[in-house]
């Protein structure tokens, strides 16, 4: 939730942590859109990780549109759906933010849709308790006009993690200190970049005993962190949040089920529309969950999570954390 320029740095400096040794594996980052349909940018203040200081990855990694012939994400999307047909392949395309390249590919190529078997989005919220808006979930209010666009095309298999279904799929405290570590006890490079980037967000207001506060810049302003913030949290027994039960992990709730359908627990099949013009509802997903006798009729073609099975989740996460 940050510039596009940025994101593309912090993507890359995602797949650093998560290569093993000094050799960067993972897939070629591409540049998504720098502004929403209508031409607004919404962004939230900091780095977008957390500010922890993290050393900058390599410039080759760090895409760069225009040279090499790099293509923004519409295409790439569009050009990966279509490979992916030409050789029976199934693609499952993870939405992790604002749906504005998605909605930019489907501008460009209206058959889309049908070479995307499966979609994930990450956004929204059903019982309208915003998180950016008092309605309004941040991903859909960055670009509404995108987000009805993706919900009003007819698609194969479209699943939502919504707001609310992050939130009840919280990963328990002693569950993610002890993701931080490995089975030795020392810190994986994986778990070092946890703790960085996590540091304001799942320590600020913890209780912990008095040796083992951390030490926050006051007003709320954020600086450089030292290589491994956190405290050696795993062995003390005071793991517990004082404003909430654990770390609640978005993006991770969305790709978990997009890697393991069988993790959802409990689904809904609703109609979902998205508000575009009110005042203070713009923004907002408007679902359906075949209450109501006006919607009688109505295509209910969207799979809303609703409930996630906790422990499968949290295993998910170890898997990745210890690889």
């Amino acid at each position: 939730n940050c510039s596009v320029n940025q994101v593309g740095v912090n993507v890359a400096k995602c797949l650093v942590a998560c290569s093993p040794g000094s050799e960067v594996r993972g897939p070629r980052i591409v540049r998504g859109a720098s502004h929403c349909l209508r031409g607004e940018n919404y962004g939230q203040d900091g780095d977008g990780l957390g500010d922890a200081g993290l050393p900058e990855p390599p410039a080759a990694l760090v895409p760069r549109v225009g040279l090499n012939g790099e293509r923004e994400a519409a295409v790439e999307i569009i050009a990966l759906c279509r490979e992916a047909s030409s050789v029976g392949a199934v693609v499952c395309l993870v939405m992790l933010g604002p749906l504005t390249n998605l909605a930019l590919a489907l501008q460009q190529e209206p058959k889309l849709r049908a070479m995307l078997p499966q979609l994930v989005v990450m956004g929204g919220c059903g019982n309208g308790h915003g998180n950016y808006g008092r309605a309004t979930e941040f991903n859909i209010m960055a670009d509404p006009e995108a987000a009805a666009k993706v919900f009003t095309t007819d698609w194969p298999d479209l699943t939502v993690a919504s707001w609310e279904t992050s939130l009840a799929s919280f990963v328990p405290w002693p569950v993610f200190d002890k993701l931080l570590y490995s089975k030795e006890g020392k810190r994986s490079k994986v778990g070092r970049f946890l703790g960085a980037v996590c540091h304001w967000e799942f320590v600020e207001g913890r209780e912990q005993p008095a040796e083992n506060k951390v030490c926050l810049p006051e007003s709320k302003k954020r600086k450089r962190w030292p290589e491994d913030p956190l405290p050696r949290l795993v062995d003390q027994g005071s793991s517990s949040a004082s404003s909430s039960c654990g770390a609640v992990i978005c993006d991770a709730v969305a790709v978990a089920i997009a890697l393991k359908p069988e993790v959802v627990r409990k689904s809904c099949d609703v109609h979902v529309e998205v508000e575009l013009k009110g005042d203070i509802t713009r923004g907002q997903t408007v679902v359906d969950w075949g209450t109501s006798c006006e919607g009688a009729g109505r295509q209910r073609r969207v799979c809303w999570a609703e409930e996630l099975d906790v422990e499968m989740f949290c295993q998910m996460l170890r898997e990745t954390v210890a690889a």
